[in-house]
């Protein structure tokens, strides 16, 4: 759980570090044709992903959510406490995740307290840009939420799960024959 917190975060930082230094090596080279390549795929999926998103929303477009995204890391790039207060809650949670005895450490709730005075701290030097952002997580929540086809998705999805994986007791069980008849079903389908 630790490893995979990491790799988020330090792709979140290395995504931030490319951005930035895209705009300065953009004009040094020509682009190779696999990279002409890459960056169409990346294209592709981005819109791909985003119209998936988009349908599961009921249509809601994810512009108003882009834009205060955006909007959000404009006000805070150059906010050091911001940041500092950023790194720390990293730090906090990699070694809450990664470390059990420092959950059950006498220092825990402490430091808990701390993080959440820090965030506290954050939200009042950039309340409107965070309230604009939490305002557009709860309106795609709440579009996702009430979408049909998504809650029939989601209902049928935990049936599925259900059936294969949950005996008539409620206990956890692997049932391979349902596999294989989902191996045929999708043979069937296509």
């Amino acid at each position: 759980m630790a490893q995979a917190f990491d790799t988020l975060m330090n792709l979140s930082y290395e995504l931030k570090d490319s951005a930035a230094q895209a705009g300065a090596t953009a004009s040094e080279l020509p682009p190779s044709k696999a990279e002409i390549e890459a960056e169409s795929f990346l294209i592709a999926t981005r819109y791909h992903l985003r119209r998936l998103i988009e349908n599961m929303a009921g249509g809601r477009s994810l512009d108003f959510l882009r834009m205060a995204v955006m909007d959000f890391q404009y006000k805070t790039a150059n906010d050091e406490v911001f940041n500092r207060y950023m790194a720390a809650l990293r730090a906090f949670l990699h070694k809450s995740i990664a470390d059990s005895s420092y959950v059950n450490s006498n220092e825990y709730p402490e430091t808990c307290f701390i993080m959440l005075d820090g965030a506290q701290m954050v939200v009042r030097r950039h309340e409107d840009a965070t309230e604009r952002l939490l305002f557009e997580v709860d309106q795609l929540d709440e579009a996702i939420r009430n979408d049909e086809v998504t809650r029939k998705l989601a209902t049928a999805s935990s049936h599925l799960t259900q059936d294969l994986f949950l005996n008539e007791q409620g206990r956890w069980t692997f049932k391979p024959e349902l596999i294989n008849d989902l191996r045929y079903a999708h043979a069937w389908a296509e």
